[in-house]
């Protein structure tokens, strides 16, 4: 069975109710028209998926000769974890803006005027618009469930094992047809070419974005030449290293340069993040500094919204990379420790660290 994610992202969220009786007539004639207008009837905004489209619509498109079944599992699970994050961004829009709405009801229910101030005139106007946020969210569930069923295919019978397949061969099976519609609707690129030419693209925008912050806030406390990690500093003055983005965990994690066989490495268990190396080569490393660095890779990871994150720990020396495999990602061989913390000591601890930082 493939990936199921439930949620409360998945339960169909109430329309916002006026009460009649909250009002005197005329009064909540006025403010039920505005309500609902402002909640329920505005025209929505539309949720753009990719920057690179053109005139007409993805079905219009001329299907692809042939496809490679492993760059499409690889990337289908690369839009599954973007998509579950922009849900996430999406459902707490709408909870902020149904929140405002109870505000705003409360106001009106509170007020004793048959007319309407400027001041909550103003926030009637300027509330959120639920509405657009629906249709928002409704739009990344579809194409959420979509990509589930897509890297649920891709995994098994007769597409497992699978690595490049002409459009014909792709056809003759049970669910050809609707993994090419799925593919060609959802703009899934199986070109790893082209792939590595847009994670060179970002990069280098990243940088260019960083260098123009520092040539107009004069640096901060940013000095010398860009390195691959921030640097963090424990009470004993060990000094912690915490890559930046995908590509400078790579370089961290396996370059000499950067770190010793005998350092140690830390990474949130079972979710993405910054890898993290504590340098120092003693066997038994100080328990403060420890914890100080595996708060750190806790901080900088995706696992940070959960209330007890586990941290894996080991030598530098058993870290390597699997051949081919995406930015950031690495494997892990000896020894391996798990240190356990809870949410509010990780943001205790990374309080007086980040007062330490130094970025270059």
């Amino acid at each position: 069975a493939g990936k199921q994610y439930h949620s409360r992202l998945s339960t169909p969220l109430q329309q916002p109710q006026c009460a009649a009786k909250s009002y005197s007539p005329p009064l909540y004639r006025f403010h039920k028209q505005m309500l609902e207008s402002r909640y329920l009837s505005c025209p929505s905004t539309q949720l753009f998926m990719s920057s690179d489209e053109v005139d007409g619509s993805a079905s219009d498109k001329e299907p692809k000769a042939s496809f490679n079944i492993a760059a499409l599992k690889k990337e289908t699970s690369r839009l599954i974890t973007r998509s579950i994050k922009k849900v996430g961004k999406v459902s707490a829009r709408v909870r902020y803006a149904e929140e405002q709405l109870e505000k705003l009801k409360a106001e009106i229910d509170a007020s004793a005027s048959e007319e309407v101030d400027d001041e909550l005139l103003e926030k009637l106007e300027n509330a959120p618009n639920i509405e657009d946020h629906r249709k928002e969210m409704a739009e990344l569930q579809s194409r959420l469930r979509k990509l589930n069923w897509l890297e649920e295919h891709l995994a098994k019978s007769p597409l497992k094992g699978k690595k490049i397949m002409t459009l014909e061969d792709l056809q003759k099976t049970e669910i050809g047809s609707q993994v090419v519609e799925y593919v060609t609707e959802l703009e899934i690129n199986d070109d790893e070419n082209q792939k590595q030419k847009r994670i060179e693209a970002d990069e280098m925008m990243k940088r260019a974005k960083k260098q123009k912050q520092q040539n107009t806030n004069g640096g901060g406390n940013e000095t010398g030449p860009r390195l691959p990690y921030r640097r963090y500093y424990t009470e004993n003055k060990t000094e912690i290293k915490v890559g930046k983005q995908a590509t400078d965990n790579d370089v961290l994690s396996l370059s000499p340069e950067h770190r010793s066989g005998a350092h140690w490495w830390y990474h949130a268990s079972g979710c993405p993040g910054s890898h993290v190396v504590l340098c120092t080569d003693d066997a038994s490393p100080n328990d403060n500094d420890v914890r100080d660095a595996a708060a750190l890779a806790a901080l900088k990871s995706k696992c940070i919204g959960q209330s007890v994150i586990k941290v894996s720990m080991t030598r530098c020396r058993n870290v390597s990379k699997p051949p081919g495999a995406k930015p950031g990602l690495v494997q892990l061989g000896g020894d391996v420790k798990t240190i356990t913390l809870k949410k509010d000591e990780v943001m205790k601890q990374t309080e007086r660290l980040e007062e330490t930082v130094i970025v270059n």
